[in-house]
């Protein structure tokens, strides 16, 4: 279980758009990091999320349950267009997204204008 970092930016796009660069893989000794930063700037007014995973490689079941759960925290926000998006999941991130049902409700791309152009 290794350290995650964590950074935030702002981008503009047709509405204000907050990414969290993630560097390191994401599991049960770290996740929380990523669920504090995301609530931090959640409460703080973020209505669209890009979950930047170039530098993650893997991701544990408890790495899924936090994007679960800043999808959710989004959708209880007054917002009708909040949502979660990502940006560079690892082939491995991919494919346990689908077996499990994310990529019904998380988009991915692979280029950041491009997600951030897409809220």
């Amino acid at each position: 279980m290794g350290e995650i970092n964590i950074r935030v930016s702002q981008m503009e796009g047709r509405v204000p758009v907050s990414v969290l660069h993630v560097s390191g893989d994401i599991d049960a000794g770290n996740h929380q990091q990523l669920d504090d930063k995301a609530a931090e700037i959640i409460d703080a007014g973020a209505h669209h999320i890009i979950l930047d995973l170039t530098e993650t490689s893997y991701m544990s079941s408890a790495g899924f349950r936090s994007m679960h759960k800043i999808h959710v925290a989004l959708q209880a926000t007054d917002s009708e267009s909040a949502s979660l998006k990502l940006l560079k999941p690892s082939d491995e991130i991919r494919r346990l997204m689908k077996t499990i049902g994310f990529d019904v409700y998380i988009s991915t791309y692979d280029d950041l204008t491009e997600a951030v152009n897409s809220f």
